[in-house]
């Protein structure tokens, strides 16, 4: 990706160094030597403290969330997506309940490999309705995911329970 584009800069936010075991710890080694080989282009930030994550939202132009795990809900693309940045998510767990492909965002293509995902992340960088996706993305969250709306929808389950 980096013949073609030679400007690209991939910002890794997350605790890399955790120590895993098993098929955890063999992925975390391989994305550490991956991105050594990708400096100065790859930044490895580690663990961001959740009051300075919005500062990195505004720095991207794409957000790509590779889960590689069934992640029920994934704070992380919510918090893109009400930041107008467009999304490129993992089809595992439930992130497609919300980051729905060319409507709010885009998904990654399964089996997800390096090849794969550089692949997906050019398609999404050069589609012409990329702007419109995320302001779709960003209007979504906005609609459905202020603490206001999930509190009034909270309420509502809680009066159904005791009526």
């Amino acid at each position: 990706m980096l013949k073609e584009r030679s400007d690209i800069e991939l910002v890794v936010v997350g605790d890399y160094m955790n120590k895993s075991k098993g098929e955890k710890a063999a992925y975390q080694r391989e994305v550490r030597e991956l991105a050594e080989r990708l400096k100065p282009h790859c930044h490895m930030l580690g663990g961001v403290a959740p009051e300075k994550i919005y500062s990195y939202y505004s720095l991207a132009d794409l957000v790509v969330i590779p889960s590689q795990f069934q992640e029920p809900f994934c704070m992380v693309a919510i918090e893109a997506m009400g930041t107008g940045k467009p999304v490129l998510v993992s089809t595992r767990g439930g992130m497609t309940e919300f980051v729905k492909e060319n409507e709010t965002g885009y998904h990654l293509q399964e089996p997800m490999t390096p090849l794969t995902i550089a692949q997906d992340i050019e398609k999404v960088l050069d589609a012409p309705d990329l702007s419109n996706i995320a302001n779709n993305g960003r209007k979504y969250v906005l609609e459905n995911y202020l603490w206001w709306h999930v509190t009034n929808k909270f309420e509502k389950v809680i009066e159904k329970w005791f009526d």
